[in-house]
């Protein structure tokens, strides 16, 4: 099921029992929906994007989370993986382990304070695109910008909102209760079931002088 902002305002309207604006602007009910939406997608990290290519600079082992993706900002939550020109995913390997693979024909990756870390340094320009999971929030034209299998939710979010603005914080604790509930058995559905564990795994230390 897929909703647009303006049916999720529509929804959150039945359910304050406010069907016309009288309390709550439009404007306020859609700041409560955008919450909603960014906080679906930083508890799930259901948003995802694979980023437009970068090129490595020689020397320079450190890169910054990117911040676009073409030219749309993002705000990036964390990196998944690293693909390379050849459409192969970079091993990962922890912070401590940076230096220390010392085949500098296969590049790995580590990341710390918002960076992404090469290793070995890179010594040319190599074509990397990062996988990453992002914030997300709605757009201008009232898309959400999250599965459909959230949408039903982001009401609820903004119903709780709502609430509690209006000082109803019984009210609002118990909707605020069954959303998160509703939120986390749709989450442990999908990554029990259907998703493939995404443990990262370090690699053993391949340095020559050990």
């Amino acid at each position: 099921m897929s909703l647009t902002r303006t049916a999720c305002r529509s929804r959150t309207r039945s359910l304050i029992a406010e069907p016309v604006a009288r309390f709550f602007t439009d404007v306020e009910i859609n700041e409560f929906i955008d919450d909603g939406v960014r906080d679906i997608s930083l508890k799930t990290m259901c948003s995802q994007v694979l980023c437009t290519a970068i090129a490595t600079v020689a020397n320079c082992a450190e890169y910054t989370y990117p911040t676009t993706y073409n030219a749309t900002a993002i705000e990036t939550i964390a990196i998944k993986t690293i693909i390379s020109s050849a459409n192969i995913a970079l091993q990962y390997i922890t912070p401590d382990l940076i230096g220390r693979v010392g085949d500098a024909s296969e590049m790995k990756w580590s990341d710390w304070g918002r960076k992404f870390i090469i290793t070995p340094v890179p010594t040319a320009a190599y074509t990397l695109k990062p996988l990453v999971l992002v914030e997300q929030g709605c757009t201008a034209a009232g898309t959400l910008g999250i599965p459909g299998c959230y949408h039903h939710l982001v009401p609820l979010y903004a119903t709780y909102k709502a609430y509690q603005k209006r000082r109803s914080f019984e009210l609002a604790g118990a909707v605020a209760q069954q959303y998160d509930a509703e939120l986390g058995g749709i989450l442990a559905t999908i990554t029990t079931k259907f998703m493939v564990n995404s443990i990262k795994q370090s690699i053993a230390n391949q340095s020559a002088a050990d």
